[in-house]
């Protein structure tokens, strides 16, 4: 394995964190869209059959569900809404991950997560840190 002795010739790894630093079959996923949901009937009075399909649809028109909402014409603060969808997400479901801490570790190169959920950064440090892997950062970002 000549390759290891290598340099790299990247300086830092940018790692995104939903589906890729916790395993995809936690449950966040669908958490996050049964929030939508919730938000789309709660704050914005659409029946449940709407909200769903709403979700869809701005996402696919809008890049996301906020932007969509924004779009026609909901009065809408990003704090509100992440704090409502993300705020409420079943985090304990992550686990640590002994693994990806050990090859997290291995990496030379700066590591940079900017998770781009547009999870809020107390939110972000908060998986992070259930995953066990919050010390690796050199560099925070959210989109």
């Amino acid at each position: 394995m000549a390759f290891r002795n290598k340099p790299s010739p990247f300086d830092c790894i940018i790692f995104d964190l939903d589906d890729t630093l916790y395993p995809s079959n936690t449950g966040i996923g669908a958490a996050v869209k049964k929030n939508i949901d919730l938000f789309l009937m709660e704050k914005c009075g659409f029946s449940q059959s709407k909200a769903s399909t709403l979700r869809v649809e701005l996402f696919k028109s809008h890049g996301s569900t906020l932007a969509g909402l924004r779009a026609l014409g909901y009065d809408i603060t990003a704090e509100e809404y992440h704090g409502f969808v993300h705020g409420r997400l079943p985090y304990e479901l992550i686990k640590p991950d002994i693994q990806l801490r050990n090859l997290l570790r291995s990496i030379n190169q700066r590591k940079i997560v900017c998770p781009f959920s547009n999870l809020n950064l107390v939110n972000l440090k908060l998986l992070l840190f259930l995953v066990y892997i919050f010390n690796f950062w050199d560099y925070f970002c959210y989109c």
